[in-house]
């Protein structure tokens, strides 16, 4: 039994729990009858609450055995796979480049071919036609003209005052082999002969994006591209591409040397404002301490301001006889 029957049938022991345990609260009215009998209840319920939460215990146990057994397939299946993918990227890097250079070498030659039947197609005589280079050779499809592949004779039954043809031949009623009628009204009908033809329709021409433009080539042992079709528009542009695919390249892009500073303990500032070395007192300091301890004084002078009244009642205050007066 595997973690997901073990879950299933530890989901059907707490439905079940829970059905007893409503089964016994509802039927606590019966038991009222004595002490001894509600005692009994009690320990019921006492007991059916326990097997639920024993219940509830083993289904969490079997959700954690669930997520464990799953968590244990996908490190598996994560095993096999990074060997897989281990191989693929020791294949690409090492016969990567070979293959790269398979392909390059077909890049040239049809860049050349292109370029020297550009060459030849900006001077066509009249009444020649153009020449194809290998790109269109090789990848476009011409016009398919329309191709008769069946033909044969056959009759049909057909409306008599339009000709068109019915179309569910056998709901017809024949009263003759060339005479009947159709539908609720009795439409009259008639055979008529026609030749069926089965054919394939003729299809469009099809121009494929140029070979050198729609191509893209990464690198298999780098993240750099080595060819990027967008770029390959103009002669003298691929052949720069091409002298820049052909050479070697660093795996590793060119760092320059930089220098940070790392503090190796956490910044507390001294308790104390620090005055620099040598400084002296100026009398613009002694004035603006004289100042501030004069301020000082006359705050401590200032009698407390009176309490603002509030909106209820008037504050009393005591006159001068030791009566309130409002």
């Amino acid at each position: 039994m595997n973690a997901t029957e073990r879950m299933e049938e530890a989901r059907r022991d707490l439905a079940g729990a829970e059905d007893r345990l409503r089964i016994v609260i509802g039927g606590e009215a019966k038991y009222t009858g004595s002490a001894n009998e509600y005692d009994s209840w009690k320990k019921s319920r006492d007991a059916a609450q326990a097997e639920l939460a024993r219940c509830r215990l083993v289904v969490e146990q079997r959700e954690q055995d669930i997520d464990a057994e799953a968590r244990e397939a996908w490190r598996k299946a994560k095993s096999q796979q990074l060997r897989v993918n281990d191989t693929l990227a020791k294949r690409m890097r090492s016969e990567g480049p070979d293959l790269l250079k398979t392909i390059l070498s077909w890049v040239e030659e049809i860049a050349a071919a292109e370029t020297e039947t550009a060459r030849i197609n900006a001077r066509v005589p009249a009444g020649e036609d153009r020449l194809a280079g290998p790109d269109a050779l090789a990848r476009s499809v011409e016009m398919q003209p329309e191709k008769i592949v069946r033909e044969v004779d056959v009759e049909l039954w057909v409306h008599a005052e339009t000709g068109e043809i019915i179309s569910d031949q056998r709901a017809v009623v024949a009263k003759s082999k060339t005479e009947g009628s159709v539908g609720t009204w009795r439409t009259p009908c008639v055979r008529r002969a026609f030749r069926e033809v089965t054919y394939l329709p003729d299809a469009a021409v099809q121009r494929a994006t140029p070979f050198l433009q729609a191509l893209r080539l990464p690198a298999f042992d780098s993240p750099r591209m080595i060819w990027n079709g967008d770029a390959a528009s103009q002669p003298a542009r691929i052949q720069q591409m091409l002298e820049a695919a052909s050479a070697t390249a660093p795996k590793q892009p060119d760092r320059q040397k930089q220098t940070r500073f790392v503090a190796v303990a956490p910044w507390q500032p001294p308790s104390a404002p620090l005055r620099p070395v040598g400084y002296q007192k100026t009398d613009a300091d002694r004035q603006l301490k004289s100042a501030a301890g004069a301020q000082e004084g006359q705050e401590a002078r200032q009698p407390e301001a009176p309490l603002a009244p509030s909106r209820g009642r008037p504050i009393p205050i005591a006159g001068s006889d030791g009566h309130h007066k409002n």
